[in-house]
């Protein structure tokens, strides 16, 4: 009888972890992701394309600004989608946020826990390396 209560123990303890069961959350259906460069008389697109993204998993969109310039998101999700966190940092952030340590992100085009939406940096983002990413949680 003891083997029994250690099985139902197990089965109790698998429960309560992520991801034990095998079992995985919903995926995202991005119907659209623009990132671009907001100018004055037209865009400059950095990235675009719709994408399935798998609970726990993120699409990222790597760019390099060789001057400072404002930028622009566009994130469309399908009926139905669970909610996604939209994050934008430096490389070094992102490189902080892989390594799940503190990061800092750009606050006018960050948006966790979203159903989609037009951001702005609403300013000029540092010439450098830079990061969007879409994370199914």
């Amino acid at each position: 009888m003891p083997m029994k209560n250690g099985i139902v123990f197990l089965m109790l303890m698998c429960a309560m972890l992520s991801g034990c069961t095998g079992e995985e959350g919903p995926s995202a259906y991005a119907d659209e992701i623009h990132v671009f460069v907001d100018g004055t008389l037209s865009d400059e697109t950095i990235c675009s394309g719709a994408v399935v993204i798998k609970s726990e998993s993120y699409y990222s969109c790597s760019f390099t600004l060789n001057e400072d310039a404002w930028i622009g998101i566009e994130l469309v999700l399908a009926d139905g989608s669970p909610l996604v966190d939209l994050i934008t940092f430096d490389d070094l952030n992102y490189q902080a946020w892989l390594d799940d340590d503190e990061y800092y992100y750009m606050v006018d085009v960050t948006d966790f826990e979203t159903s989609g939406g037009t951001y702005s940096s609403e300013g000029n983002l540092d010439a450098g390396e830079w990061v969007v990413i879409v994370y199914n949680p």
